[in-house]
C-alpha cells in the first residue's frame, strides 16, 4: 500500500472564493456556536463526511458549541431542496447538489448541458438568497463528479461534463451572491491519482463511500481551517484557505487490521526528513485525549500507540468508534489522520463451514426466527445459502430512499463481501475486492434476480438461486468460476474474508430488514443496515484459525 499521506492535499485545485479572501490570518472560518446546515442529496445523506468534520472540531476545539445538522435527502433534485433547512435558522449553510439532476438519463456524446446548468444555477441562487435572508453565510460545494469507468446501474455515461458545467455555474452564483465556493470536485479528483491499483472512491460510479467521504471531509477541514482558533460569534469569519496547500510530507498507516485481547492500536507515522513533532489524539464523542512529542527520522516508520482508555475501544458487538490523530511539526500546520475502530463478529469456520440464524423480537406472523444461513468455502469457491420465512409476497413495493440497496422493493437477501488481502482487509475504503450483491425473489410469477450491485468483476462468476418452500423460500448465492479470462475466483489462499448480510421481508406494505447483527455508531447507538458506510464492520470469517476469540476489534487508518 502506498504511503497514505503522500497524497495528502496533493493540490487544492481551483482556488476560488467570492467573499472570503485568502490571507495570513490564522482564524477558522467557523464561529463558536455556529448552527451549520448541510444541504444535499444521498452523498451528503451518507453523513460520513459530516461526522468526520465534527470529530475534527471536537479534537481541536473541545466545547466549541458548533452544531452541524444534515438536512440531505436521498435522491433529491436541486429544486426539491428549496426551502429545506430554513426553519432551523442556521448561521451557516453548505449546499452540494446536482448529481440527481444529471444522472438517471442517457446523454449522447457532446450533449449541451448549458440549459440544464442555467436552470440549476437559478435554483441554487434562490436557495442562497433564502439562507442569507435568515442571516446565514453560505458555502457552495461543487458537486463531485461521476466515475464513468466504474460499472454502474446508474446512467453515468457522458455525465461528468454535465457536473463540470454545474460547477462552473456555481462559480458565477458565488461571485454574484457573495458566498464561498469550495472546490470539492477538484479536490476529490486530485486525490484519485494516488489510489492503489484496485482502489476506488466511487464504487458504483456515483456515490463516494469510505475514503471517498473522508476525501470530502479532508477538503472541508483544510479549506475552512478547522485546526485554527474559531472566530467569535458575531465577529468576522476567518479567511478560507482555498489556494494550493501541500502537506504531503507525513504519511500514516495502521500497524495491523485486528486488535485482540485488549491490544493497543498502533499507527505507523513516516516523514521524508528528520523532524520534531507533537502528536495529539482524541476519541470522538468522548473526553479521552492525550498528547506527546516525538522525533521522526527520515523514511523510518515511527510506531505510535496512544494510551487510550479501555472504554474508547468498542466493547459491544457492532459498535464503531473513531480517533483523530494530529501530527504537528514545529512551526507548521497539523497533519491529520482518522483511525476507525469497530467490534465485529468472528466465525471460526470448521472444515470451511459456518452457520447460524437471524431472529427478531419484533412481532412477526412467521415467528421469531426470520431465517437461517450457512457459509461454505469449497476449494476456492464460496457459497452462502439458507432459508427465509415469509408469508407475504408483494409484487413490488415503492423503493424507500433511506435504505440500503433500495432498488429491490421485494423479498430477498442483501450481502456485502470483503475479499481483500490482509494489508487492505477491513479498511474503511472500497476497492475491486469488495462486493455488494443482492438476491430478489418474486412468487407470482416465480422468479429470481441475482444482482452483483458493486464490483464489475463478479458479474461473470456470481450465481443466485431460490425456490419456494412451505412457509417461505430457500435460497443460495455464491462465487464460482472465472472473474475474467485470466483470473479465477479463489479463496483457497485466504486466511480470512469478511461478509455481512441482511434478510429483507416485505410484510404489511413495508420492507423490514433483519441484519446479521446491528451496526452501531456513536453514543446514540443507532442501528444501521448500511455496511457500505463502514466496511470495517463486516463479520470476519476465519478460515485458518488466525483469530482466537468470537469477537475482534478491527482498525483502519486514513490520512486527512
Amino acid at each position: 500500500m502506498k504511503a497514505l499521506l503522500s497524497i495528502l492535499l496533493l493540490a487544492m485545485l481551483g482556488a476560488r472564493a467570492a467573499s472570503a479572501g485568502c490571507a495570513s490570518e490564522t482564524r477558522s472560518f467557523l464561529r463558536r456556536g455556529d448552527l451549520w446546515v448541510m444541504s444535499g442529496d444521498s452523498i451528503t445523506f451518507n453523513d460520513f463526511y459530516r461526522q468526520t468534520v465534527v470529530a475534527a472540531l471536537d479534537h481541536f476545539h473541545p466545547g466549541h458549541g458548533v452544531r452541524i445538522m444534515n438536512t440531505a435527502v436521498w435522491g433529491q433534485l436541486v429544486a426539491d431542496a428549496e426551502g429545506r433547512g430554513l426553519g432551523l435558522n442556521p448561521t451557516l449553510a453548505s449546499i452540494m447538489l446536482g448529481m440527481n439532476d444529471v444522472i438517471h438519463r442517457d446523454y449522447p456524446p457532446g450533449f449541451d448541458f448549458s440549459a440544464k446548468a442555467a436552470a440549476y444555477a437559478e435554483s441554487i441562487r434562490r436557495q442562497v438568497r433564502d439562507f442569507k435572508k435568515r442571516g446565514a453565510d453560505v458555502i457552495l460545494f461543487t458537486p463531485t463528479l461521476t466515475d464513468e469507468t466504474e460499472f454502474s446501474y446508474f446512467n453515468v455515461a457522458h455525465t461528468r461534463e454535465g457536473l463540470v458545467a454545474y460547477g462552473k455555474a456555481l462559480e458565477k452564483v458565488a461571485q454574484e451572491e457573495g458566498c464561498v465556493l469550495l472546490p470539492m470536485a477538484d479536490d476529490f479528483e486530485a486525490f484519485k491519482p494516488a489510489l492503489g491499483r484496485r482502489e476506488t472512491l466511487i464504487p458504483d460510479g456515483v456515490h463516494p463511500y469510505g475514503w471517498g467521504q473522508y476525501a470530502m471531509a479532508r477538503a472541508i477541514v483544510h479549506h475552512l481551517r478547522i485546526d485554527a482558533p474559531l472566530a467569535e460569534q458575531g465577529g468576522p469569519r476567518g479567511p478560507c484557505d482555498l489556494g494550493v496547500v501541500s502537506l504531503n510530507d507525513i504519511s500514516f498507516r495502521r500497524g495491523g487490521p485486528f486488535l485482540e485481547d485488549g491490544a493497543r492500536p498502533e499507527v505507523l507515522i513516516t516523514a521524508p526528513r528528520d523532524m520534531e513533532v507533537e502528536i495529539a489524539w482524541s476519541v470522538a464523542c468522548s473526553q479521552d485525549r492525550g498528547a506527546s512529542t516525538a522525533r521522526l527520522e527520515k523514511g523510518k516508520a515511527f510506531a505510535f500507540s496512544p494510551k487510550m482508555a479501555e472504554a474508547s475501544l468498542p466493547g459491544e458487538l457492532g459498535v464503531a468508534s473513531r480517533m483523530i490523530l494530529a501530527v504537528t511539526p514545529a512551526g507548521g500546520r497539523p497533519r491529520l489522520a482518522v483511525a476507525d475502530f469497530a467490534r465485529t463478529k468472528v466465525y471460526h469456520m470448521k472444515d470451511g463451514v459456518a452457520r447460524g440464524e437471524i431472529s427478531t423480537d419484533e412481532p412477526r406472523s412467521e415467528g421469531r426466527v426470520v431465517g437461517t444461513w450457512e457459509m461454505r468455502v469449497d476449494g476456492g469457491d464460496l457459497w452462502l445459502s439458507g432459508g427465509m420465512r415469509a408469508e407475504e409476497w408483494p409484487a413490488r413495493l415503492p423503493p424507500e430512499r433511506d435504505i440500503w440497496m433500495n432498488t429491490s422493493g421485494m423479498n430477498g437477501v442483501m450481502a456485502l463481501f470483503d475479499f481483500r488481502p490482509t494489508d487492505r482487509f477491513a479498511e474503511n475504503r472500497f476497492d475491486h475486492d469488495v462486493n455488494m450483491v443482492h438476491l430478489n425473489v418474486l412468487r407470482e410469477p416465480w422468479s429470481v434476480l441475482a444482482l452483483p450491485w458493486v464490483n464489475r468483476e463478479t458479474a461473470s462468476c456470481f450465481f443466485g438461486f431460490a425456490e419456494p418452500v412451505a412457509g417461505g423460500y430457500a435460497w443460495r448465492m455464491g462465487f464460482r468460476g472465472r472473474v475474467n479470462d485470466y483470473t479465477r475466483f479463489d479463496l483457497s489462499k485466504a486466511d480470512v474474508f469478511g461478509a455481512y448480510f441482511v434478510f429483507v421481508d416485505c410484510e404489511g406494505g413495508k420492507q423490514r430488514h433483519y441484519p446479521l447483527f446491528a451496526q452501531l455508531y456513536g453514543p446514540e447507538r443507532k442501528a444501521r443496515i448500511n455496511p457500505e458506510h463502514r466496511l470495517n464492520q463486516t463479520a470476519v470469517f476465519d478460515l485458518k484459525g488466525v483469530l482466537r476469540g468470537d469477537e475482534v476489534v478491527t482498525m483502519g487508518v486514513f490520512g486527512l
